[in-house]
């Protein structure tokens, strides 16, 4: 008798296979890791350490996680006492989340925490949550813009919104997993695909996202509400800033700056450049 990992871990592969249909073909070894990452809430870890970097602890308030996929980080944040919910479109994982929380004998309210919804019209009121992660989304949204003035809205005043995304601006893409011109034209890029014989399906759901594109979304939710008060910083140059403090080096702007350009240089065509950033709601 099949043991419900082995369920799991079956109906993830299948579906991880299905995407084909939108990628291409994917190596048998990375097929592994994505079917492990969706059901394994260990991959989840990292995320403490955005909590304590954010000041977010279980007493802070309700967490959203956008988009909650097959509910692995609300199911870890859920075990680790934060008060946590997910909004997910896809129905499929919404019916995966179900059939796990019973196979794994997890508080049947717990399946309560998932909501059905779309980015763009959030089904919560203003101010509802003290910090919302979006990892791996706006790329997937249909309008990047309205999906962050939205996190804006139900975001209180004195919590925040952690972004990682691909910036395209990059020379890599990672689903495709393909070396990418920035912000490579569609119909150009359409061409480079056939001729490497990858379906192109995949390209038509994506969102070229940039730092400097988000960066315009905040502004523009900003002077839309004269009252909004909201500070962002790179999360990416904070982290980097506190390893030179347990060094005791000065944290210069110029040191980060020489750190990006060599980042950049040696990922040319080989990985993702990514966005990594952190939106404060100072006042509303």
């Amino acid at each position: 008798m099949i043991n419900d990992a082995e369920w799991a871990m079956t109906f993830l592969r299948k579906k991880v296979l299905e995407s084909s249909e939108f990628w291409g073909t994917l190596p048998k070894e990375r097929i592994d890791y994505v079917t492990k990452y969706l059901y394994d809430e260990s991959y989840q870890r990292a995320a403490q350490i955005n909590f304590n970097l954010f000041g977010m602890t279980q007493t802070c308030g309700p967490i959203l996680d956008m988009a909650a996929g097959c509910g692995q980080f609300v199911f870890w944040s859920l075990k680790k006492g934060y008060d946590c919910y997910g909004i997910e479109p896809e129905q499929w994982k919404l019916d995966f989340i179900k059939e796990k929380i019973i196979r794994e004998r997890y508080p049947k309210e717990w399946y309560a925490r998932f909501i059905r919804g779309y980015g763009e019209s959030l089904p919560f009121l203003d101010n509802h949550f003290q910090y919302i992660n979006s990892d791996q989304t706006l790329e997937h949204v249909q309008n990047p813009d309205l999906v962050i003035k939205e996190m804006i809205r139900i975001t209180k005043p004195g919590g925040g919104i952690h972004i990682r995304c691909p910036d395209y601006r990059g020379t890599f893409e990672a689903h495709y997993r393909l070396p990418w011109l920035p912000l490579f034209p569609h119909k150009i890029a359409k061409l480079f695909l056939r001729m490497l014989g990858r379906p192109s399906n995949g390209l038509d759901t994506l969102q070229y996202v940039t730092k400097n594109s988000i960066y315009k979304a905040i502004r523009k939710v900003e002077r839309q509400y004269p009252g909004l008060g909201l500070t962002v910083m790179d999360v990416d140059q904070l982290q980097f800033n506190q390893k030179l403090r347990r060094k005791r080096l000065p944290g210069l702007s110029i040191f980060y700056l020489i750190y990006k350009c060599f980042r950049y240089s040696s990922c040319l065509f080989r990985s993702v450049t990514g966005v990594n950033i952190f939106i404060r709601v100072v006042k509303k």
